[in-house]
């Protein structure tokens, strides 16, 4: 791996430490009593929103409150209570099976090493991860999309979206700035600022394209039917179509015709 240049560790830290200023009281936005609770909320969040895990778990926790009733339970009944969440079978499937090896393997106490927790069914090093610092408050990155995508426009990693891998994204992390002891800030902050800011600009943005969009396609419509009118048309009044139908385009842009 390349050594990581001052300049962007000094980056780094200028970035945590406007962050720290923005959510100064980060914390996991699943909810969760439990250590074995956190993991399964977190398998249930896969492809899905930590909104739609916490509308179903309470009902999940209340049928199944302890270890053993998740060990013992059936697939296909856990599956009724999180369906909305998708890919409900493999979830149900992993959640069981994580329960007994937790069990038979654990003594039903939740792993605080990345090695036993990734033989867990279902849970990755993103999991793995979360489960480190928010459960045991050790120092690691829950490297996820959002994760990859927002490091890579701070400047902090060179990966993207589409090309990074976690593992890659986790050592760039590593080398640029050694997470601190409140690890929790550093796992959920990527995420919150992704979803808060760069979510809401991303709706806003892809709204105001889609419109635009409409208007240019209708624009161009009619500079094609113009077009072929021309010959039959003076200059004059073929330049004031064309002159309308740049002011109906700059208006879906800017929402200000152009004069």
């Amino acid at each position: 791996m390349a050594r990581v240049s001052q300049a962007k560790k000094k980056r780094a830290a200028e970035v945590i430490e406007l962050l720290r200023g923005e959510y100064p009281d980060v914390k996991c936005a699943l909810i969760y009593e439990k250590p074995h609770e956190l993991l399964i909320a977190t398998r249930l969040s896969a492809q899905c929103t930590d909104k739609r895990v916490n509308m179903v778990t309470p009902a999940l926790f209340a049928r199944y409150p302890t270890l053993e009733a998740f060990a013992a339970a059936d697939v296909d009944e856990v599956g009724t209570y999180i369906h909305s969440c998708g890919f409900w079978r493999a979830k149900a499937r992993d959640m069981v099976a994580a329960a007994k090896m937790l069990l038979s393997d654990y003594g039903g106490r939740v792993p605080d090493n990345m090695e036993d927790l990734l033989r867990l069914p279902g849970v990755g090093r993103k999991t793995a991860n979360l489960i480190l610092g928010d459960v045991y408050g050790q120092a690691g990155y829950v490297c996820d999309t959002h994760c990859i995508r927002i490091a890579g426009r701070l400047g902090l990693t060179a990966n993207t979206a589409r090309e990074g891998r976690p593992s890659d994204e986790q050592a760039d992390l590593t080398e640029t700035q050694t997470p601190s002891a409140s690890s929790s800030r550093w796992n959920t902050v990527p995420l919150t600022f992704s979803t808060l800011r760069f979510r809401m600009w991303g709706m806003a943005l892809s709204g105001l394209l889609m419109r635009t969009f409409g208007y240019l396609l209708r624009a161009v419509r009619r500079y094609r039917f113009a077009s072929f009118t021309r010959a039959e048309r003076s200059d004059s009044s073929f330049t004031a179509e064309f002159r309308a139908v740049s002011r109906e385009a700059a208006r879906a842009i800017v929402g200000v015709p152009l004069r």
